[in-house]
Formats: structure tokens, sequence, C-alpha cells
């Protein structure tokens, strides 16, 4: 998941202090190691919101494996 979450950081075109800035205002942290299951979902809404889409296909590969 934490791949699904870089992808959105660069679709989006996030520089690295940007990232940081979403990062703390979704979960309260500025660097997305050790982020459980749950926040990085957090953050992927957070992106989605944001025009991140991220295509149905995928997001069910990812989960089936």
């Amino acid at each position: 998941m934490m791949q699904l979450v870089h992808i959105g950081k660069n679709k989006l075109g996030l520089d690295d202090a940007t990232y940081s800035h979403i990062l703390f205002q979704v979960i309260g942290k500025e660097s997305s190691k050790d982020f459980t299951i749950v926040a990085l979902r957090k953050v992927i809404n957070h992106m989605e919101q944001h025009s991140f889409k991220m295509m149905l296909r995928q997001w069910q590969t990812y989960m089936s494996s």
C-alpha cells in the first residue's frame, strides 16, 4: 500500500515539503515510515479527494496479493 501513496505523491506532483505537510495534516507525522494500514488508507483517501484517482483494478490486484 505504501507504493500507492508514493504513486499518488508523484501523480499529484508533490514536492517533499508539501508531501510531509500533507502527512502531518492527515496522520500527525511528517514521514510515512512505519505507518499502519489504516494510516496509509487515510493518506490515500486524502489524495483521492485531491484528484488522485486510483484505478479499481490496481487496488483489487493489490488487495488480492
